[in-house]
């Protein structure tokens, strides 16, 4: 809204658990009339936040698309990203996305904006965030793997009697 100094939050619930061992935001997508009016960061499940940037790029208005990932070789530059760029955080942000590292991914993430000025808006059409760990999946196990004998011109259906398989990680 145009109106006020809203702060508006993107939430992402994380059902399955892992450890973090890397975290990029690999999208942040929308508008803005004035976008040095914006203040974007990322709060993880145990509060901690990380301040991806804070009023950057002048009187540009427009679309803007970009992430965020300690390894990406370029800083945040104007006039913003429109087309999925990404980006290192700037040397002066004293807390780095590797604040999450050894974290459990399960939970609620956020992606908070500021816009801390009042007489321009705009619109959050796009998050997303990426978690890296080292956990590793059981594969399914096969239980029954039985041949069905049918007379010609008959059928029937695969019952589990027949084929079957359980999986740990799925239910």
């Amino acid at each position: 809204s145009a109106n006020g100094t809203p702060v508006v939050e993107s939430k992402i619930n994380v059902a399955a658990g892992a450890v973090i061992s890397d975290v990029n935001v690999k999208k942040i997508q929308g508008s803005h009339t004035f976008f040095r009016d914006l203040e974007f960061s990322v709060v993880g499940l145990t509060g901690t936040e990380v301040q991806l940037f804070k009023q950057k790029c002048g009187s540009y208005n427009g679309n803007f698309n970009f992430g965020f990932d300690d390894s990406a070789p370029d800083t945040f530059s104007c006039p913003p990203s429109n087309i999925g760029k990404v980006f290192k955080l700037a040397p002066s942000q004293l807390i780095r996305l590797n604040a999450f590292n050894d974290q459990s991914t399960t939970g609620m993430w956020t992606l908070r904006v500021k816009d801390n000025f009042q007489s321009s808006g705009g619109t959050l059409s796009g998050f997303e965030i990426e978690f890296c760990s080292s956990s590793s999946l059981n594969p399914p196990v096969l239980i029954n793997n039985n041949t069905l004998v049918l007379a010609p011109g008959t059928n029937a259906a695969v019952a589990t009697t027949l084929l079957k398989t359980e999986d740990a990680n799925n239910t």
